[in-house]
């Protein structure tokens, strides 16, 4: 039997990153899942310049960076 012995963990539980700014970390996120969750296929941010989603993709993306700066 081949059995694993696995490291525990150095931290376990909840951690919470504070005085990060949304608007900054948004910049890192990968978009697309959401907008293949609204039936537009394209990978972001090439999306936006696609001539059937491009404005479209535009508007729908506003939505989630807008609740950011509410936050």
């Amino acid at each position: 039997m081949g059995f694993t012995i696995y490291q525990k963990p150095n931290f376990i539980g909840v951690n919470t990153f504070n005085n990060y700014s949304l608007e900054e970390i948004a910049k890192y996120i990968d978009w697309t899942p959401f907008f293949i969750a609204w039936e537009m296929k394209g990978k972001y941010p090439a999306i936006f310049e696609n001539d059937k989603y491009g404005v479209e993709a535009k508007n729908y993306l506003m939505m989630p960076n807008l609740y950011c700066i509410k936050l």
